[in-house]
């Protein structure tokens, strides 16, 4: 069986996630955050039903577009709705739900082999 070393580059690979609090990187925040390759800020879409690629993506330009974006939905996993989902497909931007915990794991494997994922997590 041959194992590959996958490095994890930027300063987001250790996540936390308790009940109402994210951790990134030894900040803790208490609202929904976007994450980047090597970034993170506060998210201005605060609630699943606000993030539409227009909301999400309104000052980024097509060329910096994740391939796919993760969405963290706090300690249940919820759904975007498949209309919005849509919306991003018809853009290239494959879209994941999953419990907060889950998509940090997910993020970090994805950032890992290189991937232009980002993530909304919601605490």
């Amino acid at each position: 069986m041959l194992f590959e070393e996958n490095p994890i580059d930027g300063h987001f690979a250790e996540y936390d996630h308790r009940s109402g609090e994210i951790r990134l990187a030894g900040q803790s925040f208490h609202k929904p955050v976007l994450v980047h390759k090597d970034s993170v800020c506060l998210s201005q879409c605060r609630t699943l039903s606000d993030l539409t690629p227009e909301n999400l993506l309104s000052d980024i330009k097509p060329v910096d577009y994740p391939e796919i974006l993760i969405i963290g939905t706090g300690a249940v996993q919820k759904f975007i709705h498949p209309k919005i989902m849509a919306d991003f497909s018809q853009i290239g931007i494959g879209v994941e739900c999953m419990n907060t915990e889950s998509a940090c794991r997910t993020l970090v494997f994805l950032h890992s082999e290189g991937r232009k994922a980002w993530a909304w997590l919601q605490p």
